[in-house]
C-alpha cells in the first residue's frame, strides 16, 4: 500500500487595532504533497485508455489568506476576506505504463481516432490543481439606522473569483474565466422585533460564472458540460413572529 505523505508550514498573525474597531486575522502557508491521490486518465496495458486512482508524485500549495473586521460605531460594519493559493502539480507523473503525464481524452484538436495515446499525453508538471482558483476576494458592509420606530438595515456584498482550472489537461477549453457578484438587502424591523420588511436584489450586474464543468470526449461530440452561476434576481418578503417565538 503507497502511503501518502504530508507536510505544512503555517505562520500567522491575530490582533485588534484602533482600540478594539477593527480585527484583523492573516496567514501564510506551504503544504507539501506526496502520493496524494486523484483521478487521472492513463493507458491501459490492454489497450486504450482508462480513468483510475492514482497517486500523485508530490503537489505544492503555497498560499496567504486574511480577513477583517472594521466596526467604529454600532451603526456601521465593514468586513472582507481574501485569498490567494498556488496549488500546482510539482513533479510530473508517471502512468504505469511508462508514459510521463496524462491522456487528452477531451481535446476537439486531438481526437483519439486520429492521434495516438503517445501524441495525446501532455505533461502536468506546473500545472495548477483542479477546481482551485487562485485568488478570492468578498467584501461586505452593513449599516444600521433608526427609522420609523424602528430599525433599517442596508446589507451590501461583494465577491470576485479567478478563473478555474476543471481538468488536468489545462487547455483553454478547460479554463473558466473569473467572475463576479454583488448583493444588495434593506431590511426593517419594529421596535419589537416581532415584525420585518425585507427587499433585495441578488447578483445586481447580471454577470454569470462557471461553479462546475465536466467534459466528454470524442463520442460526444467533445461537450462541456456547465453548471453557471445564478443570474440576477429580486424579490420581497416580510416575516411576523406571534407570541414570544
Amino acid at each position: 500500500m503507497i502511503k501518502k505523505k504530508f507536510y505544512q508550514l503555517n505562520w500567522g498573525f491575530k490582533g485588534t487595532h484602533l482600540d478594539n474597531t477593527l480585527q484583523l486575522n492573516a496567514s501564510i502557508y506551504r503544504y507539501d504533497y506526496e502520493n496524494i491521490h486523484g483521478q487521472f486518465v492513463t493507458a491501459s496495458f490492454l489497450g486504450g485508455t482508462g480513468t483510475s486512482v492514482q497517486g500523485f508524485p508530490e503537489a505544492n500549495t503555497n498560499g496567504v489568506e486574511m480577513d477583517f473586521i472594521y466596526s467604529p460605531n454600532a451603526g456601521f460594519l465593514l468586513g472582507g476576506n481574501a485569498s490567494y493559493t498556488d496549488a500546482t502539480y510539482s513533479k510530473e507523473y508517471i502512468q504505469p505504463t511508462g508514459l510521463a503525464g496524462v491522456i487528452d481524452v477531451n481535446n476537439p484538436a486531438a481526437p483519439e481516432s486520429i492521434y495516438s495515446i503517445a501524441e495525446r499525453t501532455k505533461s502536468i508538471k506546473g500545472l495548477q490543481m483542479l477546481r482551485i482558483p487562485k485568488s478570492k476576494f468578498a467584501m461586505y458592509a452593513n449599516w444600521s439606522r433608526d427609522l420609523y420606530g424602528g430599525t433599517i438595515d442596508y446589507l451590501l456584498t461583494y465577491a470576485w473569483t479567478s478563473g478555474i482550472t476543471w481538468d488536468d489537461t489545462a487547455t483553454a477549453l478547460e479554463r473558466s474565466q473569473p467572475f463576479d457578484r454583488m448583493d444588495v438587502k434593506v431590511a426593517w424591523r419594529n421596535a419589537d422585533e416581532d415584525l420585518e420588511i425585507m427587499a433585495f436584489v441578488n447578483n445586481i450586474h447580471n454577470r454569470i460564472g462557471v461553479r462546475n464543468m465536466d467534459a466528454d470526449g470524442e463520442n460526444q461530440g467533445f461537450r462541456r458540460s456547465v453548471t453557471p452561476t445564478l443570474p440576477r434576481s429580486a424579490g420581497i418578503g416580510f416575516t411576523y413572529k406571534f407570541g414570544a417565538y
